[in-house]
């Protein structure tokens, strides 16, 4: 339940704010549990425990704090809301979980077994979800318009296809001014929700894109996909329509945000609405200077990933199969051609888990499954080839013998 935007979350507020925050987390959880089973509790997620916050922020009124025991660690109590901003939450959030398996059966055209089986066994916490909607006053066929709307965007190319999750999302903020009955904000909200849904989408896009690119999914940032021989690339072009988009997102959420009257949790409010994007936008500046870069993997990259993950084992099934090498010695392999200090494998497979064993990436880039930087710190064995890999590439033999082929890669040497 502690997704990356929780520790995201954690990092960015102060010590009271993150108690606020635990607490519409902890409610969240509760709401969950009491009303839909134990297992939506896994619903808990960062987007709803905003909703929750921001309803609490704007009402007039002071929730009371109730002592609840902790469903993961049964003997500690935590604290909760238990209001109608927690109940909103809850019941969004089994409706948007729907919302996004009935969009994987619809993109697996009914073939995606398991997607089939967690909505039947939705079924029950679904018709619970709409009569708290509807007895909320909130209109429970926005998430069924949301489905429908996304196949159709999609299949448009000239359709924004985040338009449909900002449309939901725009809903589910302005729904926040009417719980706490504050009018006035509603439209200022609806335009803020607007803005963080399509920002939703697009950071899913991006994040996804591998993915979904190696699958044949639909991605936004697939028309600025090139391929190579040996994988694909986003291009600049798709980087900078994506770091555009991602500006003009948190210009218009600055600027209505402003417009908004809230009795308390303004300053984590605003923080948890920009930052995120913020975050984003320099990682996508960072990025302008060159592709984002993906190469499928092959036999030997696996082999060469395992060489590095399991060192001892791995050295071993090299030693047998592949020629005689010496075992790994200290995250340093020691190679018949001589010591490689500080050589890595680089942007074909992961980066060795331990970074200060091996340095794949340099210090401003993020190196993760599917990426490395270009310009990372890893050498190549002159005179050795692997995979494409000239002396000036990013990447590193496994060492040679004179007038014979490379142990692993199928890489020719010229000694």
């Amino acid at each position: 339940m502690l997704t990356k935007q929780h520790r995201f979350a954690a990092q960015i507020l102060h010590p009271r704010e993150k108690q606020v925050y635990k607490t519409h987390m902890c409610g969240l959880c509760h709401a969950l549990g009491d009303r839909y089973g134990l297992l939506s509790r896994l619903l808990t997620n960062h987007e709803m425990i905003l909703l929750s916050m921001l309803t609490n922020a704007q009402s007039d009124e002071d929730f009371s704090v109730v002592m609840r025991r902790c469903p993961l660690n049964p003997a500690r109590h935590v604290q909760t809301n238990q209001n109608e901003a927690s109940t909103f939450a809850a019941a969004a959030a089994v409706e948007l979980a729907r919302a996004s398996v009935l969009d994987d059966v619809q993109d697996s055209r009914g073939w995606d077994i398991s997607a089939q089986v967690i909505r039947l066994l939705m079924g029950k916490a679904h018709q619970t979800a709409i009569r708290t909607l509807e007895k909320l006053g909130f209109d429970s066929a926005t998430f069924a318009r949301l489905v429908e709307h996304q196949t159709q965007a999609e299949d448009l190319p000239e359709a924004d296809p985040a338009a449909p999750t900002a449309i939901t999302s725009a809903s589910l903020f302005a729904m926040t001014a009417r719980l706490a009955k504050r009018q006035d904000n509603a439209a200022p909200l609806a335009a803020i929700g607007a803005s963080y849904g399509a920002y939703l989408y697009l950071m899913d896009a991006y994040r996804d894109y591998p993915d979904d690119i190696t699958r044949g999914q639909f991605n936004p940032l697939r028309q600025y996909t090139e391929f190579t021989p040996t994988g694909f690339e986003l291009t600049h072009d798709g980087l900078y329509w994506l770091l555009t988009r991602f500006e003009t997102i948190h210009a218009e959420i600055q600027t209505h945000w402003q417009q908004v009257e809230v009795v308390r949790y303004r300053a984590s409010l605003e923080n948890l609405l920009l930052k995120p994007i913020a975050a984003v936008i320099e990682e996508l500046r960072g990025r302008l200077t060159r592709p984002l870069q993906f190469r499928r993997w092959s036999m030997a990259d696996v082999l060469k990933a395992a060489f590095f993950i399991f060192p001892v084992a791995a050295a071993g099934i090299l030693t047998t199969n592949m020629g005689d090498f010496e075992p790994v010695i200290d995250g340093v392999r020691k190679g018949r051609k001589g010591a490689q200090e500080g050589s890595s494998l680089c942007g074909a497979y992961p980066c060795y888990l331990d970074p200060s064993l091996v340095e794949c990436c340099d210090a401003e880039d993020t190196c993760d499954m599917v990426e490395c930087a270009e310009n990372t710190p890893c050498d190549c064995t002159p005179g050795c080839d692997t995979d494409n890999c000239s002396t000036d590439d990013s990447m590193a033999c496994l060492g040679c013998l004179e007038g014979d082929n490379c142990d692993i890669g199928g890489c020719d040497c010229n000694t």
